[in-house]
């Protein structure tokens, strides 16, 4: 092992931060780990963001301004575009990418840094995470829980990845990643075409390249907005809407297939079809039928009888069933609306669960 500290580069994206960045730069500047550069890259804020890191300055915090601007830019993101080069200005041995809103342990450096000296074979490392609110209070729920086939591997290769994230909606926590600078070279950038899904995108490349490591230790406080339902709701749609595009697409590459339990293929279906019916409550709900239909196509009655097998997905099933019922009586509208006044009432009833 490596006794020598080597230089880490903390990469920040930021983007209309005024509110957090002071609580976020003051817990990575009070890490007990010192060689460190820390760089942050303003996606073009309209609030005092610029400013309050500029205090910074003489703090070995160094500023910089995206110079792509999100009008410029055709079929890609801006949020991406600003993870790329935030890290294209990286000197360092290794890279953190951490988040503009959250709060990190003063341990956390030290500790992703020996794991990546203690397992050369591992290009890259997460650590698990508490949820926090917008006042920095802890919060009960397992929102974002990370899947027990990674939490009981502190070393994760590409099967184990793979099959775990098209299992499960939760994966390792993406302002926690650390990797060496050498990933690029072989793995590339961010996708500038993805937003939505280009953590779990560029986590299946760090896999296939080298063995991702896991600190099941909670080194880092990630900024929540549970209390906001619509934002809540409508990120998730969106979410689940580009996350169902990309695995499918993407395991229908044929060197994928090899890498994907045979086993489990039913039960991969049965949990797309899950997140479908998601969708066509959306879209029954919106009255844009025919797209909750094209949707609904995927719903199976033997799912049913599988999601009880498993334990999971009951509700989701049987809704799709309601649907289906529904939709050849000309109330599939109706339906979605109850079921939304019915997801108010429970989204009520779990706000009480948060601290």
């Amino acid at each position: 092992m490596n006794n020598i500290k080597p230089l880490v580069s903390i990469c920040i994206p930021a983007f209309n931060a005024e509110k957090t960045i002071g609580r976020t730069l003051d817990s990575i500047l009070n890490q007990n780990y010192d060689n460190v550069e820390i760089i942050l890259s303003d996606n073009h804020s309209t609030d005092k963001t610029a400013s309050i890191v500029k205090l910074y300055e003489k703090r070995n915090v160094n500023y910089f301004l995206n110079p792509t601007k999100s009008e410029d830019l055709i079929n890609t993101s801006s949020v991406v575009s600003n993870f790329n080069y935030v890290i294209s200005l990286a000197k360092g041995e290794f890279i953190a990418i951490y988040h503009a809103d959250d709060v990190y342990d003063p341990t956390i450096i030290e500790q992703q840094v020996l794991f990546l000296q203690m397992n050369e074979f591992v290009g890259s490392v997460f650590t698990s995470s508490h949820l926090i609110d917008e006042n920095d209070n802890i919060l009960k729920i397992k929102v974002g829980e990370i899947p027990v086939e990674l939490k009981s591997n502190n070393i994760i290769d590409y099967y184990t990845l793979l099959n775990s994230i098209i299992l499960s909606e939760n994966h390792l926590m993406f302002p926690t990643l650390m990797i060496r600078t050498e990933a690029l070279k072989y793995v590339g950038n961010f996708n500038p075409k993805e937003s939505y899904v280009s953590d779990i995108e560029y986590y299946l490349r760090l896999a296939r390249w080298k063995s991702i490591g896991f600190i099941d230790k909670k080194l880092h406080y990630y900024r929540s907005n549970v209390n906001q339902k619509n934002n809540i709701l409508q990120n998730k749609f969106h979410i689940i809407k580009h996350y169902i595009r990309f695995i499918e697409d993407y395991i229908k590459l044929p060197d994928i297939q090899a890498s994907i339990n045979i086993s489990n293929i039913k039960y991969y279906e049965m949990l797309i079809c899950s997140r479908k019916i998601f969708l066509t409550r959306h879209y029954f709900y919106n009255n844009k039928n025919n797209i909750a239909r094209e949707l609904l196509k995927s719903f199976k009655y033997e799912y049913i009888l599988l999601s009880f097998k498993r334990q999971k997905c009951i509700q989701s099933m049987f809704l799709g069933l309601f649907f289906r019922i529904a939709d050849k009586f000309g109330i599939a509208s109706i339906l979605a609306k109850s079921v939304e006044k019915m997801s108010h009432f429970r989204y009520n009833l779990w706000q009480k669960k948060l601290y």
